[in-house]
């Protein structure tokens, strides 16, 4: 379930605190329309008051991009739940092109929990790796979970609510300037999305 307070995230590279005085989108994603902004680069997305629902019937992501531009460091704290029967794969797009499978450029990190077919959280380098990850537990299918990632001097990292925060050096570190898009996805999977947060990292 999605809290209200700040959050502290205690990251091997050093504290972060996730509060008001750092937020630049708060979105309640449990409404019957998309926020205004939003893009759908691969259906479907149906929005509902019981949350956003993500969807895609094959071996591929479904890809939503959030409203704004990011150029700066940043935390996208999001909450999530699996569609039943489905319980896997609720992604995060940040430091991205804002395209995935289109023309140009498209490098991205990739958060993921109850993800790479096995339930692990972690954190992907889209297209060509690296990836690091850790067992974890699959999505909550009567409930949502909290998932905080992002990317901070050079760093991307990731925390599920009760878990340990990973983080890893970016070998080839991205632009903010070039790199500011930030997306919601799931992969061959029905996930449902209930609120979004971004803050200045």
């Amino acid at each position: 379930m999605t809290s209200t307070a700040p959050l502290r995230l205690d990251l091997p590279s050093g504290p972060l605190t996730l509060d008001e005085s750092a937020l630049v989108l708060d979105l309640d994603l449990c409404r019957d329309t998309l926020p205004d902004g939003c893009e759908v680069e691969v259906p479907s997305w149906e929005p509902t008051t019981d949350g956003l629902v993500g969807r895609i019937d094959e071996a591929s992501a479904a890809v939503l991009w959030l409203p704004g531009s990011y150029p700066f460091d940043h935390v996208v704290r999001m909450s999530a739940g699996g569609v039943a029967p489905h319980c896997r794969d609720a992604n995060v797009f940040f430091r991205a092109r804002g395209t995935i499978y289109g023309e140009g450029d498209q490098t991205a990190w990739i958060a993921g929990t109850a993800g790479w077919d096995v339930h692990d959280d972690g954190v992907e380098k889209h297209p060509a790796g690296p990836t690091f990850r850790e067992p974890s537990q699959p999505l909550p299918t009567d409930d949502t979970t909290e998932v905080a990632c992002g990317y901070r001097d050079g760093r991307a990292f990731f925390w599920r609510e009760g878990g340990p925060c990973l983080e890893h050096a970016d070998p080839d570190p991205l632009d903010a300037a070039t790199h500011d898009r930030i997306g919601l996805g799931t992969w061959d999977s029905r996930v449902r999305f209930t609120r979004v947060r971004i803050y200045r990292a």
